[in-house]
């Protein structure tokens, strides 16, 4: 009998088994500035695309810290920036069809009787978030295992940050 070679499956989380809409976060706490869309899409670049947001997903910026940054790109109070932070943790939502295709493949993989299949996730997460994803959503423990950028203190496309996945 020929063992099967053995197969990583690799998932990214955002926007593959978690929702992550910067536009919609933006649109809810600073409606004001964000009355059509161009607008919108243009301080989510700016937020989400900044320095300061990339230091977070590395684990090198604290949620203040973040925040502090923020304030100063999106140009509004501190406070605010930081209620918008904290509560990103809680708009991080399964996809529910990508919930079930992972869950299914973790059954099918149990079932087999040479397991030759392994499930991993790597994502650029920052660490409350990352905490919060793995205390709330039991699909996690369909995973053998996974990468949060934060806990690492790399993140996409810093190759080192591979490495920490093999």
């Amino acid at each position: 009998m020929t063992v099967p070679p053995s197969l990583n499956l690799v998932f990214d989380l955002g926007q593959v088994m978690i929702r992550w809409e910067p536009v919609a976060l933006l649109k809810r706490f600073i409606p004001h500035r964000c009355g059509t869309d161009e607008p919108a899409h243009q301080l989510a670049e700016a937020c989400f695309r900044s320095p300061a947001w990339s230091a977070f997903d590395a684990g090198l910026l604290d949620t203040d810290g973040v925040a502090q940054a923020l304030a100063t790109i999106l140009q509004e109070p501190e406070r605010l920036v930081r209620a918008m932070v904290v509560d990103i943790a809680h708009a991080l939502l399964p996809i529910a069809n990508s919930v079930a295709l992972l869950q299914q493949l973790h059954l099918w993989r149990n079932a087999q009787t040479q397991q030759s299949l392994r499930l991993f996730y790597l994502s650029n997460m920052p660490e409350p978030y990352a905490a919060h994803l793995t205390a709330t959503h039991d699909f996690f423990n369909c995973f053998d295992g996974g990468v949060f950028s934060a806990r690492v203190k790399r993140a996409k496309p810093d190759p080192a940050i591979y490495a920490h996945a093999e």
